[in-house]
């Protein structure tokens, strides 16, 4: 269902803490504690009645004062409403699921730099576990916190405690970050420069005070794709473009950088070897911006209200330039891998293994009992997948209070998610139909390192279903004439359990009824959470344009009606005969935040992206040819994809090229024209 292909993501998280002035390391075990049974100092009671309730460590131990931070804590018997203190101050109930009775998640509110105490409460019996020092707030936060491995985020580091001046200098993992801009005493903001992907220290100097916040920044291509975009203050007559290669991030030398939309007009620069531009001129409060090189996909943002663009371009696929210009496809940044291992555990009275009781027995000779573990996804739309038959965890499987598993996935926190039901690889494709699932949340999983005792509680049994009645968009001529509707599962903010056998078909244009059966309930472990949507309304058996789509739509009940569908664009220049390469108009027919106009040539081999706000609906485009460029579009005949899209939330002066996508977009519409360039 995925229309325009997300670039890849993985995060890197690691638990090391910070001070200002002074490193500190604090161990796995906080310093406030005694071990296993500690208590409160002074408060009373009795260490040895707490061995049944208790309160371990928090893991990362560090992270910004601004709050935010989702920390695992661990210990024993954790109600599932526990109550959690940081520094005498309760947490929000919503900020604290306890999934387990050995561990919860919090997610910390702001404080003051420096060590924090964290309490655990049980609200039935009053027992109270304390640790000191279990928590030290960075005194100072990076917004935003993770870019591009190419460089070229502009950041703004915000402080307490700290004062800033004229002379202060930033570094991120040791490298210098460029173009310091002193806002007052407490911020300051620079330009990142190129890394490895991970998790960066960063180190603010003011005289002979050096201030360092571990993991600070995070180096990757992120969930919404590669982190290049519009950034940094407002526009007042100095632009900074940078220019990398879409594939693999390299910079991107001689680039051509085009501030305006005529090319007579037009005020322009060359990318140095760095792949960096700095222009200046009378550019007023917003002015469009094309970056174009040599064997790479020209790309044009429209009414550029910010100081600095970072342009990610993508290669041209030619004969001509395959003498290394540009980079290779095959030059991607591995993602890092670790491992988690535990037991998928079903409830039972006694403190004993129990059986699958919530899977039925096969049936068939050829099906079998079996559960998966998987990560969840960024994405509601992904497609679910059976991985192989060998990672199958099965009522055979090894165990003390459960079934053992050990799953590789990426570093940073994860939310791990596990199905059991019957399968049977007999059929093509494999049918695996799920009976009960478990999660896992605020995981922390370390590059080659191994997550253990990370047990999985099998509580919530697929025996739910969803009735939905859709209102389809307006029909054109061409369509849509079909719509897919899929389910998944919400498991944490932005985070989904992509399930089987979620996917149904209906034919369109009058309104429609979708059911589903055998979905998880929203209970136990899953009371807090919806299902998500994803619809999407296409034409032809090949999901062809036009089309029509809503992303993430949340239900909670049995019964839902959907609508919110955008209507389908229309393009009113150019005419379908010919095109003189600079005028674009079309009618989104909505309120939109964003469209994205492709215009491809020489059948598909040379193509304009032009990103367009969405208060704009008629666009001035510079004459490539004109202008000098060394790509421009091929003559003859044109293919124009038009997309409106609504994005929540959305800055357009703060957009990443993951928005560029449809993944990223809350509702959106598409359709496909033709024309002739002359």
């Amino acid at each position: 269902m995925r229309q325009l292909a997300a670039l890849g993501a993985f995060f890197v998280v690691s638990c090391l803490p910070s001070s200002s002035s002074t490193f500190y390391d604090i161990d796995a075990t906080p310093s406030g504690a005694i071990g296993p049974g500690a208590s409160d100092a002074g408060d009373g009671r009795d260490v040895g009645a707490s061995l049944a309730f208790d309160l371990f460590g928090a893991t990362p131990s560090h992270g910004p004062y601004n709050g935010g931070t989702r920390v695992q804590l661990t210990g024993r018997g954790f109600p599932s409403n526990l109550k959690v203190i940081v520094n005498n101050v309760d947490v929000a109930s919503a900020d604290v699921t306890a999934s387990e009775p050995q561990r919860a998640t919090v997610i910390m509110p702001p404080g003051k730099s420096g060590y924090a105490s964290i309490a655990v409460v049980d609200p039935s019996s009053g027992q109270r576990r304390t640790v000191d020092k279990a928590f030290f707030y960075d005194s100072f936060y990076v917004e935003p916190a993770s870019g591009s491995t190419v460089g070229g985020t502009r950041i703004r580091i915000t402080t307490d405690g700290l004062t800033f001046s004229s002379s202060t200098s930033v570094t991120i993992d040791g490298k210098t970050c460029e173009g310091v801009s002193l806002e007052d005493t407490t911020h300051i903001s620079c330009i990142t420069p190129a890394n490895t992907a991970g998790s960066k220290e960063v180190t603010v100097t003011t005289g002979t005070v050096t201030t360092q916040a571990r993991d600070a920044f995070i180096y990757s291509d992120g969930p919404d794709g590669y982190r290049g975009g519009l950034s940094g203050g407002a526009l007042a007559g100095k632009l900074n473009v940078f220019a990398f290669s879409a594939i693999g991030g390299t910079p991107i030398p001689g680039a051509l950088v085009i501030a305006g939309s005529d090319a007579a007009t037009a005020v322009t620069g060359t990318t140095s070897a760095g792949g960096v531009a700095s222009i200046t001129g009378s550019f007023g409060t917003k002015i469009s911006v094309t970056v174009t090189a040599k064997c790479f996909q020209p790309i044009t943002f429209v009414d550029v209200p910010v100081e600095t663009v970072s342009a990610l371009l993508f290669p041209i696929m030619s004969p001509e330039c395959a003498d290394g210009d540009p980079a290779s496809t095959g030059n991607y940044t591995p993602r890092l891998n670790g491992d988690v291992s535990g037991e998928l555990v079903w409830p039972s009275v006694e403190f004993k293994r129990s059986p699958w009781f919530s899977v039925p027995k096969p049936t068939r000779s050829t099906e079998r009992q079996v559960a998966y573990v998987f990560t969840a996804s960024n994405y509601a739309n992904e497609e679910f997948y059976l991985p192989a038959e060998t990672a199958g965890v099965t009522p055979s499987s090894t165990g003390q209070s459960g079934y053992a598993y050990t799953y590789t996935t990426y570093t940073g926190t994860q939310t791990l998610y596990a199905l059991a039901g019957i399968e049977d690889r007999s059929l093509s494709p494999p049918l695996f139909t799920a009976y009960v699932m478990g999660v896992a949340r605020g995981v922390s999983v370390g590059a080659g390192a191994v997550t253990k005792s990370v047990d999985i509680p099998m509580k919530s049994v697929f025996d739910h279903g969803l009735a939905l009645d859709l209102t389809p968009p307006a029909q054109t001529l061409r369509g849509p004439d079909r719509a897919t509707t899929q389910v998944a599962l919400t498991v944490g903010p932005n985070t989904f359990a992509i399930l089987p056998s979620s996917s149904k078909m209906s034919a369109l244009p009058s309104p429609t009824s979708v059911s589903f059966s055998g979905l998880p309930s929203l209970t136990d472990d899953l009371s807090a959470e919806s299902y998500a949507l994803t619809l999407l309304a296409s034409s032809g058996p090949y999901v062809n344009f036009p089309m029509s789509g809503l992303n993430r739509y949340l239900v909670r009940t049995s019964k839902a009606t959907v609508s919110g569908f955008l209507p389908i664009p229309k393009l009113t220049s150019p005419s379908t005969t010919k095109w003189n390469g600079k005028l674009v108009s079309f009618d989104p027919a909505a309120t939109t935040d964003l469209a994205v106009v492709t215009v491809s040539s020489g059948g598909g081999l040379v193509g304009w992206t032009i990103v367009v706000p969405g208060s704009v609906k008629s666009l001035n485009l510079p004459d490539l040819a004109a202008v000098g460029a060394k790509v421009s579009l091929v003559k003859g005949a044109l293919d124009i994809v038009v997309y409106t899209a609504q994005i929540a939330p959305f800055e357009y002066g703060k957009i990443r090229y993951g928005q560029l996508y449809s993944n990223a977009w809350s509702a959106y519409a598409g359709e496909t024209f033709s024309s002739n360039y002359e």
